[in-house]
């Protein structure tokens, strides 16, 4: 370690907190040295770095397997039910809407009941949860009529399932180039 890294403070948490700091500051985060020397970190990535597709397409493929398993068992119906699959895709259906609910209607309700966003606590859902059973459930009762609809209802509503997780991180580059 420099003199420059025991001279570098950053603001909030205690020595605990430092001691990462001192060694590697996080990109892009303002420090100050003793004598207000403001500097600025640049981001770890830039416009020239390199794609990483196969982390890509491992991804994609990952999160687009509740999809794929929905419309290959719609394709390959020949029976109505699966009591089995139906046990399992059941609670799916209960946490993607849980999940819909914690995503949507909830901060939507609180706007029209309250008229401002300010003190609203975001509340996370359940992840990746309903996906498993979705999958496990599909697994269970391919090609049955009844399983499927409710796999296709669970894999649409659930908002912290793959598909949706696929969506909402489309455009950050760090996660599959990192």
């Amino acid at each position: 370690m420099t003199a420059d890294n025991h001279r570098l403070q950053r603001s909030g948490g205690g020595w605990l907190a430092r001691l990462p700091a001192r060694r590697l500051p996080p990109p892009a985060e303002p420090y100050r040295y003793d004598d207000n020397t403001l500097v600025t970190l640049e981001p770890a990535l830039s416009d020239s770095h390199t794609t990483n597709y196969w982390r890509r397409l491992l991804g994609i493929t990952l999160c687009l397997l509740p999809v794929w398993l929905v419309v290959t068992s719609f394709i390959a119906t020949d029976r109505l039910y699966s009591t089995l699959s139906s046990l399992i895709l059941a609670p799916a259906l209960l946490i993607a809407v849980t999940n819909f609910h914690l995503s949507f209607l909830r901060p939507w309700l609180h706007k029209r009941r309250q008229g401002t966003m300010d003190n609203y606590k975001f509340v996370s859902g359940i992840p990746m949860v309903g996906t498993i059973l979705v999958v496990l459930g599909l697994a269970l009762g391919f090609g049955a009529v009844i399983p499927t609809c409710l796999a296709a209802a669970a894999t649409l509503l659930d908002t912290a399932g793959s598909p949706w997780f696929l969506a909402a991180t489309w455009r950050d580059r760090t996660l599959r180039d990192g």
